[in-house]
């Protein structure tokens, strides 16, 4: 492994985006909701004013558990919330619609130098999830 066990441990929970934008780094905005406090995903969508939302659990891979809502959470939506936070921590963040078209990017550094990206596609509710071979890294 080439990265340290202290490393590992604090990129596997998306808490991180906490500390990366404390740090100056831009972040997509971020409500987290720890595992059994009850709060409602209607409520946190509300409270921001996010007009379209995605929720996800804060320790997670390859988009398991992740939603699309919208800011009127339909009842089966809250009900989705309410048991996913009765088993984990859950994050809350707008919707970005780029991500439907040019996707998300998750760049790979190895050994102190960005080597590659790849991009994927949102994997909302079920949908199939499509990552791309390695892509190279835009210096814009």
């Amino acid at each position: 492994m080439l990265n340290p066990a202290a490393l590992v441990r604090w990129n596997h929970d998306k808490r991180y985006l906490a500390d990366l934008a404390a740090r100056g780094v831009p972040v997509i905005p971020t409500a987290y909701v720890d595992r059994g406090s009850g709060r409602r995903v209607a409520d946190v969508v509300a409270a921001r004013g996010w007009a379209r939302a995605v929720a996800k659990p804060a320790v997670s891979a390859g988009s398991f558990e992740t939603r699309a809502l919208d800011a009127a959470v339909a009842p089966a939506d809250g009900q989705w919330f309410d048991a996913a936070l009765r088993a984990r921590a859950m994050m809350v963040q707008p919707y970005v619609r780029s991500v439907e078209s040019y996707g998300e990017r998750s760049v790979v550094w190895v050994d102190g130098a960005v080597t590659h990206a790849v991009r994927k596609s949102p994997r909302l509710a079920g949908q199939d999830e499509r990552v791309s071979e390695a892509v190279p890294v835009a210096d814009d």
